[in-house]
């Protein structure tokens, strides 16, 4: 039987199988890929040292590659340096499945952002600077260069080189040089330009100080305290330096060695009692240093320089601390002294006695003072205080005769007390002191209401409120040994309006009664009013008849004043003030037309301050009319103003109108000043305040400027600009001519229809 061939038939899949086995092979690819995103997302890199390099150092090689798993393999494919980073291009894929790769990016930072040359490291030394942080503990010649830090110093790249000192003793600085290079030994060649720095603030000894206060190099400056500068010799009596009122100061100067700034130089005038000439010459000083909490011995110091001669009031009163005694004062009653009267008595002033005690002596000043021809030339009483254990205040006159010194006098104030008291009053001098006691009664009745406090009580020697009487108060009462009294109320008063009479209280007491004293006083019998005070008053006026009552000024006034002698004392105290010669009004102009005027008296009561006006009509003048004065007819006839007027005044008249709207335009503001011997000169200008130019080439009437100065000129055109203005102007119009005139306008009434004009151009 033949062999056969047997076949073996694989048929294919079926469609739905075969798509099966396809995705299950894509589901297996794609967890490749999340797996190797995964690892690699925790792939690092870094340089080691890279804060020491730049990015432009490194290579692949440098890179160090971090990654916790043995399932990758990485490797770099390339980098990129540059700005102080580097980036690095990686290829990531799985060992298991080698074919699937990844690229992935990672950026080094943190590189020195240098450059290697000597320009970079001259901008690099700029912000290091020198440092000795232990200088408050170390004087600086003690400063070596290991006591020398540096600041803004990156060791890891920087190095200093060239490291000296200088110590600086006269400013107590040290002088820091010094250069930089590079850390990196192929980088050597590379070095900047010197920099210094200095440092200041080092310790300063006790001994240091000790050393500027003996040093041969140390002088003084006197300092005037009040302006800073160095004090004048010849400006301060040498008197002055013994007293530590801030006056001076003294500034210590040494070329060679170094002075604080906090450096307190203290001095005082070493005064001897004894030998000193106040001559002006070799002022003795004791000066030591302060300097923290530090103070040196005392050394002694002469200024030679020449001051003022001489022994001034502050040194007697705040160093000699002068003082004045009186011998016997327990047997001087105090009110034997008499206030404001200076003392003649030579007994009295015989007992009086100066010493002053310096370095705990005692000295007699009378007789020291003498020496330096000072002198007690006045002792007179200002003050007397009786609660003050019977204290009086002095002024004394001391004399500088000129021994020494220029010739002067100066008014010191000494208070000395524990004089023998006031012996207290009987009863029947009590009434004898009421008995002298007079109220304030020049006042009129209808306004003592208002005016009670004016009514003053007075004690009075005299039995007359006079310059001698004297108001009673507290002070009075204890220098008269008058103790029993309403310490509340003295004394008081009412007006009685029935009776017409002032009331006064007094609440002075007897030890027999309590009951005060009552005293009733009219007020100027006869004359309850002001009016009732003029009985009389006559006025002379020269020639009256030919003067209109326009004409009239105070300067033709002759008045007789008399007071009515009916009234108790008026003439006491109502004064004549002033009168008033200008009243205008339409009832007045109606006066002048019947020859008469209107004066106005102004009185004051010297009590009550109050003011009083008294109209008295004179008449016999000659009637007014219109038109018919002297002065009219200067006016009508162009006759109050002469000359030309210059060019450049009539420049400054033109610049008031330019602007102006219309031909007829009044602009400016004209016054009068009284020059030295009572000329009367006028001014113009835009306004008061500028009103500064003259009339230059003018001459105007004499009666013109003297009515223009007594405000007997009425305004006749109103102002263009600011109407209500009440100060004359200038008026411009346009005339025949084409021209413009220039002129003042003015009225005399009212009442007048035409005004007249003082042409100016």
């Amino acid at each position: 039987m033949k062999n056969k061939k047997i076949w073996t038939l694989f048929l294919a899949m079926t469609v739905p199988a075969a798509t099966g086995v396809i995705a299950a092979s894509c589901d297996k690819t794609k967890n490749y890929e999340a797996e190797l995103q995964q690892l690699a997302s925790n792939i690092t890199a870094d340089v080691n040292n890279k804060e020491t390099i730049t990015s432009s150092e490194v290579n692949k090689e440098a890179i160090i590659l971090t990654y916790n798993t043995e399932k990758l393999n990485v490797n770099i494919d390339s980098i990129q340096t540059g700005s102080g980073k580097v980036t690095v291009n990686l290829v990531v894929s799985l060992k298991e499945k080698n074919e699937l790769k990844i690229s992935k990016t990672i950026e080094i930072t943190g590189f020195v952002d240098l450059e290697y040359s000597n320009d970079y490291l001259n901008s690099v030394i700029m912000n290091i600077e020198a440092l000795c942080n232990e200088k408050a503990n170390i004087e600086l010649k003690d400063v070596t260069e290991s006591n020398i830090t540096f600041s803004n110093l990156n060791e890891k790249l920087y190095q200093i080189k060239d490291l000296s000192i200088e110590h600086l003793s006269k400013t107590n600085q040290l002088k820091v040089n010094y250069k930089i290079g590079y850390v990196k030994n192929d980088k050597q060649e590379f070095i900047s330009r010197e920099k210094s720095t200095l440092i200041d603030g080092f310790l300063i000894s006790n001994e240091h100080i000790n050393n500027l206060l003996n040093s041969s190099a140390t002088s003084y400056t006197l300092i005037d305290v009040s302006t800073g500068m160095e004090a004048q010799p010849r400006t301060f009596e040498i008197s002055y330096f013994a007293i530590d009122d801030g006056t001076f100061d003294l500034r210590l100067n040494n070329e060679e060695m170094f002075v604080p700034n906090n450096l307190e130089v203290l001095f005082k005038y070493d005064f001897d009692i004894n030998n000193e000439t106040f001559d002006g010459n070799n002022v003795k000083m004791k000066v030591s240093l302060k300097y923290n909490e530090y103070t040196t011995q005392e050394k002694d110091l002469l200024l030679n320089h020449n001051y003022l001669a001489g022994i001034n009031k502050d040194f007697i009163e705040k160093y000699l601390h002068l003082t004045l005694d009186y011998t016997g004062k327990d047997e001087k009653i105090v009110t034997d002294f008499v206030v404001d009267q200076a003392i003649t008595d030579a007994d009295t002033i015989a007992k009086f006695a100066m010493k002053f005690r310096v370095n705990d002596q005692d000295i007699d000043a009378t007789s020291y003072l003498a020496k330096w021809g000072l002198s007690i030339t006045k002792i007179t009483p200002v003050q007397i205080n009786i609660e003050n254990n019977n204290e009086v205040t002095f002024d004394v006159v001391i004399t500088n005769d000129g021994t020494i010194g220029l010739p002067s006098e100066e008014t010191y104030e000494f208070k000395i007390n524990n004089f023998k008291a006031v012996p207290e009053l009987s009863d029947d001098q009590i009434n004898e002191f009421i008995s002298k006691l007079k109220v304030e009664t020049r006042l009129f009745s209808d306004e003592i209401s208002s005016n009670l406090d004016k009514a003053i009580l007075y004690y009075t020697e005299s039995g007359q409120i006079d310059d001698n009487a004297v108001e009673v108060t507290d002070e009075l009462l204890a220098q008269h040994g008058i103790k029993r009294y309403n310490k509340e109320s003295i004394y008081s008063s009412t007006w009685n309006v029935e009776t017409n009479k002032l009331e006064t209280t007094i609440n002075i007491w007897t030890s027999q009664s309590e009951t005060p004293t009552v005293l009733q006083n009219d007020i100027i019998t006869g004359g309850p009013q002001f009016e009732a005070y003029i009985s009389e008053l006559n006025i002379q006026i020269q020639n009256k008849e030919t003067k209109t009552a326009s004409d009239i000024t105070y300067q033709d006034l002759g008045i007789t004043i008399k007071a009515n002698t009916a009234l108790t004392t008026p003439h006491d105290f109502i004064i004549y003030l002033s009168i008033k010669t200008n009243i205008k009004s339409t009832e007045e102009t109606e006066l002048w037309k019947q020859g008469k005027k209107t004066l106005e008296f102004v009185f004051r009561n010297n009590i009550t301050g109050q003011l009083y006006k008294y109209n008295k009509v004179i008449e016999g003048l000659k009637p007014y009319e219109e038109g018919n004065t002297e002065f009219d007819l200067k006016a009508q006839n162009n006759q109050l103003v002469s000359g030309t007027l210059a060019p450049e005044a009539l420049v400054k008249i033109e610049e008031l109108f330019t602007g102006a709207t219309t031909d007829e335009y009044t602009n400016g503001y004209i016054k009068y000043v009284k020059e030295t011997g009572g000329n009367i000169k006028l001014l113009f200008g835009p306004s008061k305040s500028k009103a500064s130019n003259e009339f230059i080439g003018l001459t105007f009437d004499s009666d013109f400027l003297a009515n223009f100065a007594a405000s007997k000129l009425l305004l006749a055109k109103e102002h263009s600009r600011a109407s209500g203005q009440k100060a004359f102007a200038i008026t411009r119009e346009r005339n025949e001519q084409g021209t413009f005139t220039y002129s003042i306008y003015f009225k005399l009434s009212d009442t007048q229809a035409i005004p007249y004009s003082v042409k100016l151009n």
